[in-house]
C-alpha cells in the first residue's frame, strides 16, 4: 500500500513537470509568435511610411514644377539629372511649352538630351531652321540633343547652318553632322576644306566628323589631307585614322607608307587607322612597333596586339613587360599577355605576384592580369599575396588592392580568403571583406555577416553588412 502512494506521488510529480514544461514551451510559442508578429507589424509600417515619404517628396518635386521660382525648377532639373531620376518628363515638357526663362528652357533641354527624351524633336528642328535669333546656348544645346538622339530629319537645316557666312555655329554643326549626316552632308563637308580662310580649328573638326561618318565618298579628299607634309598635323593624323576606319583595301598601303614619318604622333594616328586590318603585313607592322621609340606608337600597337591577340608579339611584350621605362606601358604589356594566354608570359606574372621585392603596384597590376582574364593556374599565387598581407600590416596598401581585385571579378575560389579578410581586426580590411561578400555572395559566410551587422565594434562595418543583407 505505501509502494502504491509512493508510485502515485511519483506519478503525480512528473504529470506535474509535464505539465509545466508544456505550459512554459506554449508561452515561449506564443511569445516568440507575437515578437515575430511585432517585428512584421513595425517592418510594414516603416516600409508604408518610406512609401509616403517617398510619395511626399515626389509630391513635392511636382509642385515645385508647377509653381517654384524658375531658379527652383533649374536647381531641380539639375538634381533630377544627377539623381538619373527621368519620373517628371511630362510635367517638364508641359513647362517647356508655356515658360519663357531661358535658364529653365535650357535646363529642359538638358534633360530631355540626357534621357533621350523625343518629345522636343520638332521644336529642335525648327529651331535649326531658323537659329540666327536665339541665344547660342540655346542653339548649341539643340545641337546636342539632335546629334544624342540622332535625329537625321536635321541634317539639312545643320547644312545649311554651315552654308552661311555667319561662323557663330559652325563647331556645334560640325559635330552633329557627324552624327546624324549622310554621304550628302559628307561631301559637303569635304568641299569645306576648299576654303583657304577656313580656321584651322575648324578644319581640325571637319576632318575629325568626316571620320565618323565614314562616308567612302570622302575617301580621296582625306587620303590628300593624311599625306599632304604642308596640311596641319592634328588634320593629318585626324585624316590618316579615317581613311583607315572606312576599312577600304586601299588604306592599307597608304598607311603603311605613312607609318615612315619622323612624326610619332602621325605613326600612332596611322596605327588606329591600321587596327581596322588583320592582313599578314599589317600585323607584321604592329609588333614592329611594339618597339617604337615613343611611348604612345608603343601603348596604340600594344592595344592593337591586344585586341587581335597577335601571338607573334608575345616576345615583345615581355620584353616590355619587364624592361620599358614607362609604366603605362609595362601594365598594358602584361594584360595582354594574360590576354593572350602566353606561358611565358603569364609565368612571369605569377612570379611578379609573388615577388615581394617588386613594389605593391606592380604586384597588383600582374594579380589584376591574372584575374580579369581568367587564368585559373595564377589564383592560388593571388590568394596567397593576399594572406600574406593579412599578417603584415606593413603590407595594407597591397592588401586593399587584392580584396579590391576579388571584389570585381567575382569567383568561388575567393571564398576561404574572403573569409580571412572578414576575420581581421582591421576595420577598412573587414570593410574590403564585406565588398567581397556582396559580390561573390557565399552562402556559407552569410551567418558570419549577419553576426557583424548586429554585433561588430565598429558602427560602420555594422551598417554597412545590414545594408548588404537587405538587398537579399
Amino acid at each position: 500500500m505505501i509502494q502504491v502512494k509512493f508510485c502515485t506521488k511519483k506519478y503525480n510529480s512528473c504529470l506535474f513537470v509535464g505539465l509545466f514544461l508544456l505550459f512554459s514551451f506554449n508561452i515561449q510559442t506564443l511569445l516568440v509568435a507575437q515578437t515575430f508578429d511585432e517585428k512584421n507589424k513595425t517592418e510594414s509600417a516603416e516600409i508604408e511610411k518610406s512609401q509616403e515619404e517617398e510619395k511626399s517628396e515626389a509630391q513635392k518635386r511636382r509642385d515645385t514644377i508647377n509653381y517654384g521660382l524658375d531658379s527652383e525648377v533649374s536647381e531641380l532639373i539639375e538634381t533630377l539629372i544627377k539623381d538619373d531620376d527621368n519620373g517628371y518628363t511630362d510635367s517638364l515638357i508641359d513647362l517647356f511649352k508655356v515658360s519663357s526663362n531661358r535658364d529653365v528652357r535650357e535646363k529642359i533641354i538638358t534633360y530631355c538630351s540626357h534621357f533621350k527624351i523625343p518629345d522636343l524633336k520638332d521644336y529642335a528642328l525648327t529651331l535649326l531652321e531658323d537659329p540666327y535669333d536665339e541665344n547660342k546656348e540655346t542653339v548649341s544645346l539643340v545641337c546636342n540633343y539632335v546629334k544624342t538622339l540622332k535625329i537625321n530629319e536635321a541634317a539639312p537645316a545643320l547644312q545649311a547652318m554651315l552654308e552661311t557666312e555667319n561662323k557663330t555655329y559652325y563647331y556645334m554643326a560640325i559635330s552633329a553632322l557627324a552624327v546624324v549626316g549622310g554621304p550628302e552632308q559628307a561631301v559637303f563637308l569635304s568641299k569645306m576644306f576648299d576654303d583657304d580662310d577656313l580656321d584651322i580649328n575648324v578644319r581640325q573638326e571637319l576632318v575629325k566628323a568626316l571620320g565618323e561618318l565614314k562616308a567612302v565618298e570622302t575617301w580621296d579628299k582625306l587620303k590628300d589631307l593624311a599625306e599632304d607634309e604642308n596640311e596641319n598635323l592634328y588634320v593629318r593624323m585626324y585624316a590618316a585614322e579615317a581613311i583607315g576606319e572606312m576599312k577600304k583595301p586601299e588604306s592599307i598601303d597608304v598607311l603603311i607608307n605613312l607609318f615612315d614619318s619622323s612624326d610619332p604622333s602621325i605613326r600612332e594616328y596611322v596605327l588606329k587607322g591600321l587596327s581596322n586590318y588583320t592582313d599578314k603585313k599589317v600585323q607584321n607592322l604592329i609588333v614592329s612597333a611594339v618597339k617604337d621609340n615613343y611611348w604612345k606608337v608603343r601603348k596604340q600597337a600594344i592595344l592593337i596586339v591586344k585586341d587581335q591577340k597577335i601571338e607573334a608579339a608575345a616576345p615583345y611584350l615581355r620584353y616590355r613587360a619587364q624592361n620599358d621605362s614607362e609604366s603605362v606601358i609595362v601594365y598594358e604589356a602584361m594584360e595582354s599577355l594574360a590576354v593572350l594566354n602566353d606561358k611565358e608570359g603569364v609565368d612571369f606574372l605569377i612570379k611578379t605576384v609573388k615577388d615581394t621585392k617588386k613594389n605593391d603596384v606592380l604586384r597588383s597590376k600582374s594579380a589584376e592580369a591574372l584575374l580579369k582574364n581568367n587564368i585559373n593556374r595564377g589564383y592560388d599565387a593571388v590568394i596567397e599575396a593576399a594572406s600574406e598581407t593579412l599578417e603584415n600590416d606593413h603590407l595594407k596598401k597591397l592588401r586593399y588592392a587584392l580584396g579590391k581585385l576579388f571584389a570585381k571579378y567575382p569567383n568561388s575560389a575567393w571564398r576561404d580568403i574572403c573569409e580571412k579578410y572578414l576575420y581581421n581586426k582591421d576595420v577598412a580590411t573587414k570593410g574590403t571583406g564585406l565588398d567581397i561578400y556582396n559580390k561573390n555572395r557565399y552562402l556559407t559566410l552569410t551567418s558570419m555577416v549577419k553576426l557583424m551587422a548586429e554585433n561588430d565594434e565598429s558602427t560602420a562595418i555594422k551598417n554597412k553588412a545590414k545594408l548588404i543583407l537587405e538587398k537579399d
